[in-house]
């Protein structure tokens, strides 16, 4: 299309001194009739000529839709009461300039009706509201409810004066209706980007504000926060961050195990020799404390596998003790007939007395 286009303006120049389609003339040129000459010519023209003028007859046709599109009554107008030469001269803008961004202004009046409520609110003390509503009872249950839900300000001159301190109270509530005219202008720019490095650059910017969605704003205090971009983790960086999570909940099990034998051993239940302390752990704690580029991630990964396995057997020995001991203890109170039909087993088929 733009090929065309250009291809078009190149012509548009030569269009104008003799048009075939319409017969208009030169501005250089005579106002007599056209002689036989001119009217010959119009008959054995070219394919290339022809051509030219097809594709001056589309683009007036394309530029004729667009400005009715718009339905601009200015532009509307000077289209229509426009001669033959100056729709070429328009043609020739609209082809040129097809990029050039658009403004609009708009003014319109407005009436308006206003109806405004204002709050006034005094500042006195309880004093001052004895005097004004009295010191009946019903007065007193009236300035209860008036400095109910206030902390109050002491007086600056009596500050240890009880009935001294200050409550905020509404003193008037005023109202007010408005009416009127206003004149509004409004004024917005529009463009187009067709080139595609800007088109590129554009929407990297757009995508680095997040401004497709509204959580790039605080909405309270009305600031804009871009969000930062989430780092990716390598496979390293992930196998150490959940062998840290494995490593914390195992601490937890290994401050645990020695109250838990003891229970054990205090309630005459067979201790279980498969728990073991923290042994072997040393190793997981080597590969913790070095740097990440020195790590083998296949060897780290198959290292994490094994100790998941081991620890998967270490905790499966801890929850078959802490059934075994909760069965020595008994049944917690109010469960025991839960506990029965849970374990129907007795308690002395798990205990070994010494």
């Amino acid at each position: 299309m733009l090929l065309e286009r250009q291809s078009t303006l190149a012509s548009i120049d030569g269009l104008l001194l003799e048009s075939p389609l319409t017969g208009s003339a030169s501005p250089h040129s005579s106002s007599s009739p056209p002689t036989t000459e001119k009217k010959e010519r119009k008959k054995v023209l070219t394919e290339e000529e022809k051509a030219k003028i097809q594709e001056r007859k589309r683009q007036c046709a394309a530029m004729r839709r667009a400005i009715y599109k718009d339905a601009k009554p200015e532009l509307v107008a000077k289209f229509s009461l426009a001669n033959d030469k100056e729709r070429f001269q328009m043609l020739k803008s609209w082809v040129q300039n097809q990029d050039v961004g658009e403004i609009d202004i708009e003014e319109k009046y407005v009436t308006f009706v206003r109806t405004l409520r204002t709050d006034r609110y005094t500042t006195v003390t309880i004093f001052q509201l004895e005097k004004i509503y009295g010191k009946g009872q019903e007065a007193k249950a009236f300035i209860q409810e008036l400095c109910q839900g206030q902390a109050g300000v002491p007086h600056p001159q009596a500050p240890n004066v009880k009935k001294a301190r200050m409550y905020k109270v509404l003193r008037e509530v005023v109202e007010e209706n408005q009416s009127g005219t206003s004149a509004e202008t409004s004024a917005s720019l529009s463009g187009r980007v067709r080139d595609g490095g800007a088109k590129q650059l554009l929407a990297k910017q757009l995508q680095g504000l997040n401004s497709s969605t509204p959580e790039f704003m605080n909405l309270t205090t009305g600031q804009i926060r871009c969000k930062k971009p989430k780092k990716e983790k390598s496979p390293v960086d992930e196998a150490i961050a959940e062998m840290k999570k494995i490593s914390k909940k195992w601490n937890q099990v290994v401050n645990e195990l020695p109250k838990m034998i003891k229970d054990l051993k205090d309630y005459n239940v067979r201790d279980c020799v498969e728990v073991p302390a923290a042994t072997g752990w040393q190793r997981v704690e080597t590969y913790l404390g070095a740097p990440a580029s020195e790590v083998d991630p296949m060897d780290f990964q198959a290292k994490l596998e094994c100790e998941k396995n081991e620890i998967a057997v270490i905790m499966g020995d801890i929850s078959d003790a802490k059934r075994r001991l909760s069965a020595a203890k008994g049944p917690k109170k109010g469960k025991g007939r839960a506990a029965k039909k849970a374990d129907p087993s007795s308690d002395e088929e798990e205990s070994v007395e010494d």
